[in-house]
């Protein structure tokens, strides 16, 4: 069991990812070592499975030196810096055919898989120069490093590896068995992240608009996850579930069966934002993101549900920003969920949703 940290704000993530983009500037190397020039004699050939060791040494070469200087507060940043630039370069090369750059992309891959399973084991600095060396490629061939990094203990390392999906997901959809697989094996990896900032960037991976059903699919079933974490802890309410809402906006969610499901995580999300809007020890930001997401939440319910009669209307309560407008939205949020007492729109069949959402 991968152990996850808890939410510190997407600050946190971008400080870090700009420091590690950004810290030093790489060294020219004075000479090519064997391994440089080996990997050189495959640049113009379309590699075979035997020229694999040709590319396992070039990577274990830039490895060695890396490691060599993690433990280094300041060298440590350097030398990440350098390997995810010099990995970068490498694949870049004009001199690479459509072959050679596959095959490392592969490798390196391969190689980051082996690390990223060592988990806490792995120095956060080396980790994070392997994910920024995979997303740097922005290649489909990467994309088993990647789906491994979202595995691993450090929110960075997860951050940079959900985002770097997410760009290459047009090269994924291109294959319906590839999106497949990659749909279920980012739902997997990600159910029980707390980390709302890489939620987010899990969300955006998860979003194919050419693969509608798959992608609803993936995203209820992290957004299952993430409200499960969201009842039992007191993590920060940011914006983490908007993409996820708003591409179910956007798509055809399909028959009943499907916004059934849909509609269930939705409605505990909507009481446990209702619940904590205008709390004392929120946040402005928090208070905006809270606010935003009962708007976008409360919207994709009334039309998926789509009441005969007057639908229940928090967002109006809340726009209102009245001394009163908490109390407001809490009535009208009991009119969808149900109390105790009282039965609300949701608690009925088909939604069937539990009273008072729990």
């Amino acid at each position: 069991m991968v152990r996850r940290r808890w939410y510190t704000g997407g600050l946190a993530i971008a400080v870090l990812v700009f420091a590690a983009a950004a810290t030093g500037q790489e060294r020219s190397d004075s000479s090519a070592s064997p391994e440089d020039q080996a990997l050189d004699t495959l640049r113009t050939r379309e590699p075979a499975s035997m020229d694999d060791p040709v590319f396992d040494n070039w990577i274990d070469a830039e490895l060695i030196k890396l490691n060599a200087a993690v433990a280094d507060p300041l060298e440590g940043p350097e030398a990440a810096n350098r390997f995810a630039n010099r990995c970068r370069r490498e694949y870049n090369n004009d001199k690479n055919s459509v072959g050679f750059k596959r095959r490392l992309a592969e490798r390196l891959a391969a190689r980051c898989q082996t690390e990223f399973d060592k988990g806490a084991d792995l120095a956060p600095v080396a980790a994070r120069a392997l994910a920024r060396a995979l997303a740097g490629l922005n290649s489909v061939s990467a994309r088993d490093g990647l789906l491994a990094g979202l595995s691993f203990p450090d929110q960075v390392v997860r951050y940079l590896s959900a985002n770097a999906l997410a760009s290459i997901k047009t090269d994924i959809a291109a294959d319906d068995r590839l999106t497949e697989a990659a749909l279920e094996d980012i739902a997997r990896r990600c159910r029980d992240e707390v980390n709302g900032v890489v939620a987010g960037a899990v969300y955006r991976a998860l979003a194919y608009e050419d693969h509608p059903a798959q992608s609803v699919a993936a995203i209820v079933d992290v957004l299952e996850g993430r409200v499960d974490q969201l009842r039992s802890t007191q993590l920060e309410l940011g914006h983490a579930e908007l993409p996820a809402i708003r591409f179910l906006q956007s798509v055809n969610i399909g028959g009943e069966a499907n916004k059934v499901k849909v509609v269930g995580p939705l409605a505990v999300l909507l009481r446990i934002h209702v619940q904590r809007f205008g709390q004392k020890n929120v946040s402005d930001r928090e208070q905006a993101a809270i606010a935003e997401t009962i708007f976008e939440t409360e919207s994709l319910i009334e039309k998926l549900v789509a009441p005969p009669g007057r639908a229940p209307n928090i967002r109006d309560k809340m726009q209102k920003n009245d001394p009163g407008a908490a109390l407001n939205m809490e009535i009208e949020l009991n009119q969808w969920i149900g109390t105790e007492q009282t039965e609300g729109l949701l608690n009925g069949s088909p939604w069937n949703v539990s009273r008072g959402a729990p």
